[in-house]
């Protein structure tokens, strides 16, 4: 038989994994408080410092926030573990700068297909009046670089879906950075208009509520960005 190894969890470990499906199980939403130290000892029967340590990897996952010596506060759901992720994974490897655009390359030829059925009028205007102002600074590639970060980032908004919403947000330092390449490798104001042109089209595409048109849009879009980083 294959050698199988066994993967032992420490008392700590297990107590975070509790207190996550306790989370769940009670429906706990964020602002809510886990009950205090003395009540999770008692309702466990384990050790202070064995509480503490859960309640520290609970609070590394994002899912509590502990403040004051206070008890435990459920956090919002928001992308900052993945923003944290992301942001460890290229500084290690930069090889992966790749792979990440072939994660967003999925996730934003989705947002945009959904941002072209749901938006509403407020988020079409917003996305109007923001590549305008691209537009303006289009020679800045610092600039150029947080306001496409926002682009991608109201094109999520538009969808209407929080999880997508997070994805993007979650991914969107470690894009800035991928951004900033990219234009740095777009030497000429020829090029540098093409780029803007790209967005304009997208948002034309969601103005026109076609899902269709818009994910191509998108997808030129992400092919002609990967051959500037990489080509």
């Amino acid at each position: 038989m294959p050698h199988m190894e066994l993967v032992h969890k420490s008392l700590v470990e297990q107590l975070a994994d509790a207190l996550s499906e306790r989370i769940q199980a009670e429906d706990l939403k964020p602002g809510d408080k886990l009950p205090s130290t003395a009540a999770l000892v008692e309702d466990y029967g384990v050790s202070r410092p064995v509480v503490r340590e859960a309640l520290k990897i609970l609070e590394g996952r994002g899912v509590i926030e502990m403040s004051g010596g206070r008890s435990a506060t459920i956090r919002p759901v928001s992308g900052e573990v993945l923003t944290s992720f992301f942001q460890r994974a290229l500084s290690f490897d930069q090889d992966r700068t790749r792979e990440l655009m072939e994660v967003r390359y999925g996730i934003e030829a989705q947002s945009v297909r959904l941002a072209a059925e749901r938006r509403s009028e407020e988020e079409l205007t917003e996305l109007q009046e923001l590549v305008t102002r691209m537009r303006e600074v289009i020679d800045d590639p610092e600039a150029y670089a947080e306001l496409d970060v926002e682009f991608h980032l109201l094109i999520a908004r538009a969808t209407h879906n929080s999880l997508l919403l997070y994805l993007v947000s979650g991914i969107r330092d470690a894009f800035r950075d991928v951004m900033r390449e990219g234009l740095r490798h777009r030497m000429s104001s020829g090029e540098r208009k093409l780029v803007q042109i790209a967005h304009e089209q997208i948002v034309n595409k969601i103005a026109a509520s076609d899902p269709d048109a818009a994910s191509d849009a998108m997808t030129f879009h992400f092919d002609d960005a990967i051959r500037a980083i990489f080509e």
